[in-house]
Order: structure tokens, then C-alpha cells, then sequence
């Protein structure tokens, strides 16, 4: 049993290689087009409905929330550079 889940870590870390990295505590890879990834909890009756959106408009799921993000951004009072 031992030397089958050595084996699995050992495939698990192949899988890994061709993943971008990133450098420890410089936070998530950046993309070519400059947008980095960032980790939400969204309910799940949300993340459909935003997914079909995305299907029915042919754009992509995080465009819509990026839209919904900056919109709510900017109903509220910013600073003189754009910035919290």
C-alpha cells in the first residue's frame, strides 16, 4: 500500500510540472493579459446563473463579474487615485 501512494505522489507532482509557478509570496500567476487570480465563495444558484449569462452573451463567466465588480466599485465614493 505504501508503494502505491508513493507512486500516486510521485504522478501527482508529474501533473504539476506543466502548471504555471509562481513564486512563493508574490501571490498568484499573472496572466499575458495582466489579470490574476482571486478566490471567491459565491452561492451556488449565483455561480450558475452567471455561468448561462456568460453562455447566452459568448463572453466569459469572469468578464461578468469583473462588470458587476467595477460597477460596485464605483457606486461608492472613490479616492482621487482610484484606489482604496
Amino acid at each position: 500500500m505504501a508503494k502505491q501512494a508513493q507512486t500516486l505522489d510521485f504522478e501527482a507532482k508529474q501533473v504539476r510540472k506543466g502548471r504555471p509557478r509562481h513564486t512563493p509570496g508574490k501571490g498568484a500567476p499573472v496572466r499575458a493579459d495582466g489579470r490574476r487570480a482571486m478566490l471567491v465563495y459565491l452561492d451556488e444558484d449565483v455561480i450558475l446563473q452567471i455561468k448561462a449569462a456568460a453562455l447566452v452573451q459568448k463572453v466569459n463567466a469572469y468578464e461578468i463579474i469583473e462588470e458587476a465588480a467595477r460597477a460596485w466599485l464605483h457606486q461608492r465614493t472613490m479616492p482621487k487615485d482610484n484606489r482604496f
